[in-house]
């Protein structure tokens, strides 16, 4: 774990050399700010990596002590070994409650029968009990799962969409063990499609990999051009593997959408084109910009390039590395020729519901303990320097969170029903249209730093700034989640 903690904050350990920022007291200022910055980001990584205190518990309420539930149990060790030791099971409610209260400052993840959810002490039922204490944030959770029979189910009337009228934070009903599972990836690694991640949860998706996969955009010096044309001339084969690896696990995920044969083809030939368009003498900086004007089609490229990020899943990133390396070498050797240190920036995108509503909670939580929230972008984000922007393309990104397109239907067909169906759900298609305004400080000399690349856009109008993957942000502020037709703000802070 030392080696992704390393490469998660080289980053921020780049040389900085403050030579044009704009007066000496801003300097002071901005040396100043961005020395608590990196304190508080490192302090937050560090705890990330080493501290006990953010791992994840499972508090579990059944009555009943049969054979089922131990396999439950010792499936969900097998699928998430680093749960052992961390299940906590209980078949009274004093005794779940108290434990929940002794507990009440971890990572905690709700787990409860019908039966037990049902049941009533002082006056209140556990579900009731549970979703109060939460909403209070008098117990630090993300989630309750209500694990349970059809019997159960049916006896109450119970849909996903009633309990959640009457309790927000029940965030699955199941009655299945594989649909469990799914439930706890999405709770603890979410793989399906993340569009932020709280970087208290970071740990768990590269938990016990060899890999380091954030070098493929921190070091993009350590690979040329020329090897990496070298590498994608399998790059057909490589996307057709990632297409097959998505179907057979079903991975449930608005990337499917955007994996026929059509638009993978056109990807491979958009990408092979980059490398020779305008550029006879094989200049590094036209193929630099060649790759980024791309990106800023509209095209499957970035959806593809994107949406891949977003899943948050390795194999994933396997078959997308060359691809990945492309882009964020390319970003990095570009000079946009601007001097600017210091600019606010926007984002229109759509949140999900529960992935706002969770992150909103531990901002919430972390504001009573005067500790600072990050949250890292998995995905190559695009900014702009105008508010009307952003606004405007709120409109775009509802729509293609929906995924519900005739056109591409079809492509669903092509993939599992669960992964139809999940797009086509509720749960799937709830978000709120938020607005990200973007405090960002900066060494102008700085290759990591976000690029201008207006002169290169396909959309000049956007006035667009481009990041690198994984940078983290320090949250300073977000409003409640409301109606999802009222746009929410969110604030952050990014200095490097």
């Amino acid at each position: 774990m030392e080696s992704i903690e390393n490469s998660f904050l080289q980053i921020y350990q780049q040389s900085v050399t403050y030579e044009k920022l704009p007066s000496d007291q801003n300097k002071v200022d901005y040396i100043k700010e961005a020395s608590l910055f990196k304190e508080d980001l490192l302090m937050n990584t560090k705890n990330l990596f080493q501290s006990d205190k953010q791992e994840y518990i499972i508090i579990w309420g059944d009555p009943n002590n049969g054979q089922d539930n131990e396999n439950a149990k010792q499936g969900l060790i097998s699928r998430y070994p680093f749960l052992k030791g961390r299940i906590y099971k209980f078949e009274n409610s004093k005794d779940f409650r108290n434990y929940s209260i002794e507990q009440a400052k971890r990572n905690i993840l709700f787990l409860v029968s019908g039966t037990f959810a049902n049941q009533y002490l002082d006056g209140k039922s556990n579900l009731e009990w549970i979703n109060n204490n939460i909403r209070e944030q008098k117990i630090h959770s993300k989630s309750i799962i209500i694990f349970t029979s059809m019997n159960t189910v049916k006896k109450n009337n119970w849909t996903i969409e009633s309990l959640q009228q009457k309790f927000k934070y029940v965030t699955q009903l199941t009655v299945d063990y594989a649909f469990l599972f799914t439930s706890f990836d999405k709770m603890i690694f979410n793989r399906i499609h993340r569009s932020f991640i709280q970087n208290s949860h970071l740990d768990y998706y590269f938990r016990s990999q060899n890999q380091d996969i954030l070098n493929l955009f921190q070091q993009p010096t350590s690979h040329s051009f020329q090897q990496l044309q070298s590498n994608i001339k399998n790059l057909k084969s490589q996307l057709d593997k990632l297409r097959e690896y998505v179907k057979n696990q079903e991975i449930q995920a608005p990337l499917t959408l955007y994996l026929t044969k059509i638009d993978l083809e056109k990807t491979v030939a958009s990408i092979e084109e980059c490398f020779t368009q305008g550029n006879k003498s094989k200049d590094d900086k036209i193929i630099a910009q060649n790759f980024i004007k791309l990106y800023t089609t509209e095209s499957s490229v970035y959806r593809i390039l994107n949406f891949s990020l977003n899943t948050m899943n390795l194999q994933v990133y396997n078959y997308m590395q060359d691809i990945f390396k492309l882009f964020s070498k390319s970003i990095y050797l570009y000079d946009d020729k601007s001097e600017i240190s210091e600019i606010q920036l926007y984002r229109g995108t759509a949140i999900q519901k529960y992935q706002y509503d969770t992150m909103y909670q531990e901002f919430q939580f972390n504001q009573k303990q005067k500790k600072p929230t990050f949250i890292t972008f998995p995905q190559y984000l695009s900014t702009s320097s105008r508010k009307e922007v952003a606004q405007k393309i709120l409109s775009y990104r509802i729509e293609e969170l929906k995924a519900d397109s005739k056109d591409r239907d079809q492509v669903l067909n092509e993939f599992s029903l669960i992964n139809k169906e999940y797009l086509k759900s509720q749960e799937f298609r709830e978000a709120y249209k938020v607005v990200i305004w973007i405090n960002a400080k900066f060494d102008c000399k700085n290759q990591f730093k976000p690029k201008f690349i207006k002169q290169i856009s396909e959309y000049k109008n956007e006035d667009e700034y481009l990041f690198q993957p994984f940078q983290s942000f320090r949250v300073d502020s977000m409003q409640e989640g409301g109606s999802p037709d009222c746009a929410i703000e969110m604030k952050l802070t990014y200095i490097l």
